[in-house]
């Protein structure tokens, strides 16, 4: 197993955090205090300024996972309910159901075209999850469950080809398992004997794998971020030690097999202080990317999507411990990372992201729970192109989506 030391960019960002003072954590976002008197004018603080985006004249496919409403009697509370879930389609004009069933979660989507998307998830069974896969072949949706591992929950998917797809997660024992799909069937590509598990997959045209995630142990909360690698011939593992932190990878995303990115974040203090992680693979080693974010910003990097290396957009959120907690999107432009400036809606509440996907004409979309605190709900997707945010009506409770723009 290979180890590279990235624990020296991380240890002067947290010194000179500390040489600067305490600050006042729950108020500190991008190292300014965040105050009730701030100017959000340029944010749009009210909800009418965020215009309705007409689709209608784009050729555009948007899959979405949705759950049933916390009022709903099928959702599933793990004491016995169903958990009802669906696969929403967005043609630009309206959405229609394609599949639903009891007691299932997706964790991400992948495919090449609206004809063959694919959806990787398990089955809720209390302790016995099932992993699931879910295909659409040119309109035809199949749900099917992948025997012979119990107890597994599968986080992400990701492939090159219908015959090349692969599935991460772990299983009850905290140990990390990758299953691939050659086209006719589904096996166990590798599994762990050490405490780890997997979050995220990539897979570059030419078949190589990434998957990203944390390796660590539950009894003594030593999380360091972890990073499988297949070059075609083999698995290389990579733990990136950041000494004093306890650090996940979320996500991680590629331009290339030789330009691989990654995000994620590390507790410090006590698990007190959030900060996030952002990393970089040139084809031989991995070396962190100064967010320029001050660590007691209390800041999450939890997803990620692009389309070249100038063009990277990363999703997370605050943690301020309270309700003004929100959803954040920055910009990576291959020199330094831009806060794109989330909207407010009316009744003061924040979106808070838990779905992202990138265009290829440069359109960002992001999907998520509806804004708190309380108030009238706006059930949207919000929109991001030319240094605007416009929306597009959509159900409440919509999370992981995907799409295709042609």
């Amino acid at each position: 197993m290979k180890t590279f030391f990235l624990f020296l960019s991380f240890l002067l960002l947290f010194l000179n955090a500390c040489e600067n003072g305490d600050s006042d954590d729950e108020d500190m976002v991008n190292g300014s205090p965040d105050d009730d008197n701030d100017d959000d004018s340029n944010t749009g603080d009210d909800d009418t300024e965020i215009p309705e985006m007409d689709l209608s004249q784009l050729n555009i496919s948007i899959f979405a996972e949705y759950s049933a409403s916390d009022d709903d009697t099928s959702m599933n509370d793990k004491n016995g309910k169903d958990y009802k879930l669906s696969i929403l389609l967005y043609n630009g004009i309206s959405w229609s159901s394609l599949i639903s069933a009891d007691r299932i979660q997706i964790s991400g989507f992948w495919g090449l075209s609206p004809d063959s998307v694919w959806a990787g998830g398990f089955f809720w069974g209390g302790e016995n999850n099932k992993p699931l896969v879910i295909h659409n072949d040119h309109g035809n949706w199949e749900m099917e469950k992948i025997p012979g591992y119990p107890d597994c929950e599968i986080r992400g998917i990701g492939g090159s080809g219908d015959d090349n797809i692969y599935l991460v997660g772990l299983n009850d024992n905290i140990t990390y398992l990758i299953l691939h799909y050659d086209g006719i069937e589904w096996s166990l590509e590798r599994s762990s004997s050490f405490g780890a598990s997997f979050d995220a997959v990539w897979v570059s045209e030419t078949g190589d794998v990434f998957a990203v995630g944390t390796a660590g142990s539950y009894n003594n909360m030593n999380y360091q971020p972890l990073i499988t690698h297949f070059d075609g011939q083999q698995w290389t593992d990579t733990i990136l030690p950041v000494p004093g932190m306890d650090c996940w990878l979320t996500d991680v995303w590629g331009a290339s097999a030789d330009s691989v990115y990654a995000v994620g974040f590390c507790y410090f203090g006590e698990f007190i202080h959030r900060m996030p992680l952002f990393i970089h693979f040139d084809g031989s080693t991995w070396a962190n990317i100064p967010t320029g974010i001050d660590p007691f910003a209390q800041m999450t990097f939890d997803d990620m999507d692009g389309y070249s290396d100038k063009e990277i957009y990363i999703a997370g959120k605050t943690w301020n411990y309270s309700s003004r907690d929100r959803g954040i999107l920055y910009l990576y432009d291959g020199n330094s990372l831009i806060d794109l400036k989330m909207p407010i809606y009316n009744n003061g509440g924040y979106p808070y992201i838990v779905g992202l996907w990138v265009a290829d004409t440069g359109m960002v979309f992001v999907s998520g729970p509806t804004p708190y605190p309380g108030g009238p709900l706006r059930p949207r997707i919000l929109l991001y192109e030319n240094q605007q945010w416009s929306a597009i009506s959509a159900f409440y409770n919509i999370y992981t989506i995907y799409g295709f723009l042609k």
